[in-house]
């Protein structure tokens, strides 16, 4: 579920989300990752026709199911969308399935439909006086790793269900950021 905030209810920033739910989901292993997919959905292999396979697979996908990606590195050209609520990608551990966004090709995404250099739609603490959701090459100055180390349930995020700073999603998200150029 989107929530009003950093992350609007927009399709646009839906990607954002997607790609925050990936990486939380990607950290640990699960052993049971195909109990929730349809009966004869193997797991997704990295390859050329992956993300084809895995947009179909979004697309498909059914609220709650869960989609297993074996282990391997996953590079996309291009952005994932998703508009069905709780699914969750499942990787094999945090180094064994890694998807990379790296190549994504020039055109196929607004950046700040991503949230890179956008200015924040909502004002106030959830900024933390921060000027853009994700400033590339600086996790300090972006609001985003400001509201994921909060714990303050007005700045949190993800807004719900959180009580810990994850803190090896938030150094996932804090090299991704540090990574862009």
């Amino acid at each position: 579920m989107l929530q009003k905030g950093f992350i609007s209810t927009s399709r646009s920033n839906a990607r954002l989300f997607l790609v925050l739910s990936i990486a939380g989901a990607l950290l640990a292993p699960c052993p049971l990752a195909g109990a929730d997919a349809p009966a004869g959905r193997a797991a997704i292999e990295p390859g050329p026709s992956a993300q084809a396979r895995l947009q179909t697979a979004l697309i498909e996908a059914s609220p709650g199911e869960a989609i297993e990606l074996a282990a391997g590195t996953f590079d996309f050209t291009a952005t994932l969308s998703l508009d069905v609520p709780n699914v969750t990608l499942r990787g094999q551990g945090r180094d064994e399935t890694i998807l990379s966004f790296a190549g994504l090709l020039p055109g196929q995404a607004d950046p700040t439909k991503l949230g890179i250099l956008k200015p924040p739609v909502a004002a106030g603490m959830g900024s933390g006086g921060m000027q853009y959701d994700i400033v590339p090459g600086k996790p300090e100055k972006s609001i985003m790793m400001f509201r994921l180390l909060s714990t303050h349930p007005d700045v949190m995020m993800p807004e719900l269900g959180k009580r810990l700073v994850h803190e090896e999603g938030v150094e996932l998200i804090r090299r991704w950021i540090a990574a862009m150029k």
